[in-house]
């Protein structure tokens, strides 16, 4: 199964929808850096009742993360 039929066959749910859902919820973030292979395999083992984030339709977007490390820190 291809990493976007596993997306595909997940429920969607709005930026709106997630931000009222988890007002009250500790936020956590993990990112992962996998190969297409892996991350299809990853995606179809999800729980069914698993959510993705779609805005304006979209439910992959490029984006770029800066990170503002210095050896000091």
């Amino acid at each position: 199964m291809s990493s976007t039929t596993a997306v595909s066959r997940l429920q969607s749910i709005s930026l709106f929808d997630l931000n009222e859902q988890a007002a009250l919820l500790t936020r956590v973030d993990r990112k992962y850096a996998l190969d297409r292979q892996n991350a299809a395999g990853v995606l179809a083992a999800l729980d069914p009742s698993t959510k993705v984030l779609e805005i304006s339709g979209q439910r992959s977007v490029a984006y770029e993360s800066v990170y503002f490390d210095t050896p000091a820190l």
